[in-house]
């Protein structure tokens, strides 16, 4: 694909960039390349532009899922996990306070501090991702980036009541226009309050997910069956967060 960017507007560009990600977002693979092939050439000829390299950096990571499902080598996913923490350090160049592109950067190192077991590049993620937030509190962004990169750390790394409170924060986000979200998210609260111990929370949110309607609902009735006989498989959860880059949980808000 070759664009003759001058013909493209800032808008316009930025607009097909979207539309790319919420193709792959729907299981679309290839338009994830498509994605960072336009971001490439439009960062390539605006270089000073900080929303196409943060979309860069978005981009990178909606690659990164669709490698992670057709399981590549692990060198081919460290390339794009860096990849993506370049983009949005070119974006934090422009703006050190940018909470976007801040809690991006802290994904990428936290992952990759989690693949080379580098425990001060996973520090410093972690610690990323969590001024993002201080930053901009209310922001949906950093919240759905730090709660589903530390959802999946063991939980001997997780800071489980961050989690809980980017997770409550979602669910509040979406309550009044994403049923679907406001669904999986009282499913991966009940597996996070599970994990914790607290089993009486847990089953307040499958029984919130279990409602007529939801589209959850089979789910959060296999959790409570396995919740009564005394524990819900760890393979059920991590099959279940293993689904959501593409169960548009929170993943459509921009």
């Amino acid at each position: 694909m070759i664009l003759i960017l001058a013909a493209w507007t800032q808008e316009g560009i930025q607009q097909q960039a979207w539309s790319y990600l919420l193709q792959a977002r729907q299981g679309d693979a290839a338009a994830a390349d498509k994605a960072v092939e336009l971001l490439e050439e439009a960062t390539a000829a605006t270089p000073n532009d900080t929303a196409l390299w943060n979309l860069l950096g978005r981009s990178y990571f909606l690659r990164l899922s669709t490698q992670s499902r057709a399981a590549v080598g692990i060198d081919e996913i460290a390339a794009t996990v860096k990849a993506a923490a370049n983009a949005f350090t070119r974006a934090l160049s422009q703006n050190p306070n940018d909470a976007g592109a801040l809690s991006g950067h802290g994904m990428a190192l936290t992952l990759q501090g989690a693949f080379q077991q580098t425990q001060t590049t996973l520090a410093q993620g972690i610690a990323e991702m969590n001024r993002a937030i201080e930053l901009d509190p209310s922001a949906t962004h950093p919240r759905l980036t730090r709660g589903f990169t530390m959802v999946n750390m063991p939980v001997s790394v997780r800071n489980t009541p961050a989690v809980i409170d980017d997770l409550s924060h979602l669910l509040q986000a979406a309550a009044r226009s994403n049923q679907r979200a406001v669904d999986s998210l009282h499913i991966m609260l009940g597996d996070i309050y599970f994990e914790s111990g607290q089993t009486d929370q847990a089953r307040r949110h499958y029984d919130a997910a279990k409602t007529e309607g939801s589209t959850q609902q089979d789910e959060a009735k296999a959790r409570l069956a396995a919740l009564e006989k005394g524990s819900v498989p760890s393979a059920d959860i991590a099959r279940f967060r293993g689904g959501l880059g593409t169960n548009c949980t929170m993943c459509h808000a921009k």
